[in-house]
């Protein structure tokens, strides 16, 4: 299932593209399995997937279907946070109004 490096495995010229952005930055809570769900999903549906993993220091693919962001630590946040602002691929996404996955978890304990 997994292709390396932002590059999309094909099954077909209708396949739902997902794209997983940035894991080796941000996939402290094991977020591979909200990927492993929608392409699950969508294939129990009939739907062909295709899947990019994204790193950091890689262009965020424009095509997209859906977008998954998962979580991480402030300093992996922080680095994230910047890629994105200067890669530009996921500003692209929110003017044309394609999905992005990004669950929030809060970490911090307050007193």
């Amino acid at each position: 299932m997994r292709e390396g490096l932002g590059r999309y495995r094909s099954l077909g010229p209708s396949a739902v593209r997902l794209v997983w952005v940035f894991p080796d930055l941000l996939s402290t809570y094991g977020d591979r399995g909200n990927l492993l769900v929608l392409a699950r999903r969508a294939r129990l549906r009939g739907l062909s997937v295709e899947i990019a993993e994204v790193n950091s220091d890689q262009r965020v693919p424009v095509d997209g279907d859906i977008y998954l962001l998962g979580g991480g630590e402030d300093l992996p946040q922080i680095l994230a946070a910047r890629r994105l602002a200067a890669d530009g691929g996921l500003a692209v996404r929110e003017v044309t109004k394609q999905p992005i996955l990004a669950p929030h978890r809060c970490c911090h304990s307050f007193p």
